[in-house]
């Protein structure tokens, strides 16, 4: 998406109202529509609003493709992916209403880096391609591929998290709408080959862009530099690609491994699931935490000394259609919870008969300062309650301590602490 304003981009849309959301900001332009910021009153939500640019709202069989994507895309919900809440048409403009992120795109991050003459660094970049990788994982399963992955199209929270936006070249494999026989989708300096010859893209074609995106964030360079697009498709088709330790010797063999496999030139020699490519990154993970434990700088909520501690290790996800995950933003794990039950929050203790739900002993709990019982998530309701359960080191909000035992309704992004581990609840309508 581009934020920078054209003479097309130039319109009376801010102020008015698309049924309940009023547009509020005008955020860019991509190839289908304009993206606005916008807001939903009787919620107090912001939302991005992307409306179909005019002269593909006048085509009939554009616009059912358009509401077929819409609704394909709404069947998501993942922590790590945009997710879609409505979309209709008001004097006939089509518009899709999705989750507004607050922060950068990976491609500013990396233009950042790039000023500074620096890199990513290893432990964010990986998180970054895990992120973007379960996130795929999640569309694959569902038989949605993406087809233009690029750092453009992935978003960094202010909060930390990573979300995967911008399914609109997606195609359902078994759905009406497929990609044309010779008609070229995707961004060519993540183009796989296959797609640069103008075949329809599928699973592996994205494991192929996840890579160049790997590449680039490790090295800090393209895979593939030409004058013209079709010149830097072309080399991603025939040329030998530049082993990333060739321009960063210190980049670890187990990455360059994983980057080479996944940018193979014929899809068969590819990983052939996101999860395959998934497990060899954890692999290397448990190696480099086996070998350092790293560290995470935390401050006290409401003020305090900041102290060193050990950072959490992996928490899976326990079921991808969850309607409510915790977010650990210290560690970058999420956990998923399910509708229509309690659970309890705190740490596992050798002499402790009762066990919480949500045990936090292998998150170094005692160091974050949970307590063995030191809270309760409620989800029984509509809503979404923490309580605490008169922990040692408290239940925070906004900088104050919440009074034990009574219920507190946490809304979408919200953050609180549990001692001193910052949690953001992310719950999906």
């Amino acid at each position: 998406m581009n934020s920078g304003m054209t003479d097309d981009s130039r319109d009376t849309l801010i102020g008015q109202h698309l049924g309940k959301y009023e547009l509020v900001e005008y955020l860019g332009f991509g190839a289908m529509a304009k993206v606005y910021k916008g807001y939903h009153s009787s919620l107090d939500r912001h939302v991005a609003v992307k409306v179909l640019h005019s002269h593909l709202a006048a085509d009939g069989e554009f616009l059912r493709q358009f509401n077929d994507e819409a609704r394909n895309l709404a069947t998501m919900r993942h922590p790590n992916i945009v997710q879609v809440f409505d979309f209709d048409t008001h004097d006939g403009k089509p518009y899709m209403i999705m989750e507004y992120i607050d922060g950068p795109t990976l491609d500013d991050v990396i233009e950042d880096a790039s000023k500074r003459h620096s890199r990513v660094s290893n432990s964010r970049t990986i998180r970054i391609i895990q992120n973007i990788g379960v996130a795929l994982s999640y569309a694959h399963k569902r038989r949605i591929i993406h087809r233009d992955v690029k750092p453009r199209n992935v978003m960094l929270e202010r909060t930390g998290r990573v979300v995967l936006g911008d399914f609109g070249l997606a195609r359902l494999l078994t759905g009406k709408r497929r990609t044309e026989q010779g008609q070229v989708k995707g961004t060519p300096a993540y183009m796989p080959p296959e797609q640069g010859r103008g075949e329809a893209g599928e699973e592996r074609s994205d494991i192929y862009s996840l890579g160049a995106i790997f590449y680039e964030l490790v090295t800090g360079r393209l895979p593939f530099v030409a004058d013209t697009p079709v010149a830097v498709a072309m080399k991603h088709i025939s040329e030998p690609l530049t082993p990333p330790k060739d321009l960063v010797p210190e980049i670890p063999d187990s990455i360059q491994h994983i980057i080479l496999r996944a940018m193979e030139k014929d899809p068969k020699d590819r990983y052939q699931s996101v999860d395959q490519m998934l497990g060899d990154i954890a692999r290397f993970n448990k190696k480099v935490k086996t070998k350092k434990l790293p560290t995470a700088r935390l401050t006290m909520p409401g003020g305090g000394k900041a102290v060193d501690l050990p950072t959490a290790p992996e928490l899976s996800s326990t079921g991808t259609d969850a309607e409510v995950s915790l977010h650990f933003m210290d560690t970058g794990q999420i956990l998923n919870l399910k509708r229509g039950r309690e659970y309890s929050v705190g740490r596992r203790h050798k002499q402790q008969a009762v066990i919480p739900d949500i045990d936090l002993a292998p998150f170094k709990a005692y160091d974050w300062g949970i307590s063995r019982i030191h809270a309760r998530i409620d989800m029984a309701g509509d809503s979404v309650k923490v309580m605490d359960l008169g922990s040692s080191n408290g239940t925070w909000y906004d900088g104050k301590r919440l009074p034990p035992n009574t219920p507190f309704n946490l809304r979408h992004g919200d953050i609180f602490f549990l001692g001193k581990l910052k949690i953001q609840v992310l719950i999906y309508d």
